[in-house]
């Protein structure tokens, strides 16, 4: 069973993409922080296919089997009925309960289960707009197209409204980031292939890896929208091969999701502390399919169904919260967990309360299938709750509430 210093070093997705050339028309991408994938509805302007299969790291022993992919829309279809054996879900409410420990407890406590040192406070700050370009991050630009077409691409508007969250495009703000330059020509003008780039921090030579993140800043409605996501790890290991993770030699320092997110949250942000949502757009992640699939047979339901889906508390103790600690400890809530943590002295202390299991587009053809959405409620922690989030018992061993 994977320890928290094991998790919080893994802060990146888990999943193999192939050289960026050319992009593939219906694109399932992978993501970042602890191994979750996104899918959104096909893309006008899509980043690369990964292959058939790789090893899922959430629990260590599970690896991908390829799923169902219908012809004709290339989606993959949620299967209900692959739940998490024992060892996986054990896993995910170990990891979940953690993550419950550290938002409740004092910054120490979130310090150790992160192992870094007497603070959790993240070392990258601000907007890292100096720090990603020190680190061969590009903006992308033409290649967001879509991500915030909530009406026309999303089709859950309906969900926005019951949430009171605005869908204009004025109010939701994309970002993109990728490990390499896309626009880099050679002296006879040619394209430069992000596998062939190098670049240099002090006197270390680094190679390009073609990680990527993409998604949509809505700071109106507190909410950030996690969509396309690719690790470094992940694109440094298709590129040039070798074991997963890579050497954190070989990478560049500044790499998690996490970390680069904090900077488009913070950026033109009037109030940094309005978050209230973190919305997981079309998970794709096998393990999570299965914590979600044993999760919803827990309440006895054969299906996810649209909104408001199945909600899951986080703070239950007892038996009533396995499954949402389990939900919490899947790659992308404990994604979540760690962006809190690592910014409680800017957002203030505070927790991850409940999480929503549906479809974000109801519109969808019965037959082409369709990856469930995550929303994971975030509210400030009372007083009280400051210090006293609870003890964590060594490496895997479940830390109590």
């Amino acid at each position: 069973m994977l320890s928290l210093l094991s998790l919080a070093a893994l802060a990146g997705a888990r999943v193999i993409t192939r050289d960026p050339t050319p992009p593939h028309p219906h694109a399932a991408v992978p993501s970042l922080n602890s191994s979750f994938s996104v899918r959104a509805r096909p893309n006008p302007n899509p980043l690369p296919l990964p292959p058939s299969s790789f090893s899922s790291q959430l629990s260590g022993i599970h690896p991908h089997r390829p799923r169902l992919i219908l012809p004709r829309t290339k989606v993959r279809r949620f299967e209900i009925s692959d739940e998490a054996d024992d060892a996986l879900w054990n896993s995910a409410i170990c990891k979940g309960t953690q993550m419950v420990a550290g938002l409740k407890g004092s910054d120490k406590d979130a310090a150790t289960l992160l192992s870094t040192g007497e603070e959790a406070e993240a070392e990258w700050q601000g907007d890292l707009k100096a720090e990603r370009a020190t680190w061969y991050w590009f903006d992308l630009h033409g290649e967001l197209s879509g991500s915030n077409e909530f009406e026309s691409m999303w089709r859950n508007t309906h969900i926005m409204d019951a949430l009171d969250l605005s869908y204009s495009r004025k109010d939701n703000v994309v970002f993109g980031v990728e490990h390499g330059d896309r626009g880099l020509k050679d002296d006879k003008g040619q394209p430069v292939s992000l596998k062939l780039q190098t670049y240099k921090v002090g006197d270390v030579d680094y190679k390009a890896t073609g990680g990527y993140y993409k998604g949509v800043i809505n700071t109106k409605g507190g909410v950030i929208f996690s969509q396309y996501l690719m690790s470094p790890s992940q694109g440094y290991h298709a590129f040039y091969g070798g074991p997963l993770p890579p050497p954190k030699g070989k990478l560049p320092r500044l790499r998690t999701y996490s970390q680069l997110l904090w900077g488009f949250w913070f950026r033109d942000n009037p109030n940094v502390k309005n978050i209230q949502y973190f919305w997981v757009q079309s998970v794709a992640n096998d393990d999570t399919h299965k914590i979600i699939a044993r999760a919803l047979k827990g309440k006895g339901k054969d299906a996810i169904g649209g909104w408001p889906g199945t909600v899951f508390d986080i703070l239950r103790e007892g038996k009533e919260g396995e499954a949402g600690r389990a939900l919490l400890g899947s790659p992308p809530g404990a994604t979540n967990a760690f962006f809190l943590m690592q910014h409680r002295k800017e957002l203030g202390q505070k927790l991850i309360t409940k999480v929503a299991v549906f479809i974000g587009n109801e519109e969808v053809e019965d037959d082409e299938g369709e990856d469930p959405d995550l929303l994971f409620w975030v509210e400030d922690a009372p007083e009280s709750d400051g210090g006293v989030g609870g003890r964590v018992e060594g490496n895997g061993t479940r830390a109590k509430l």
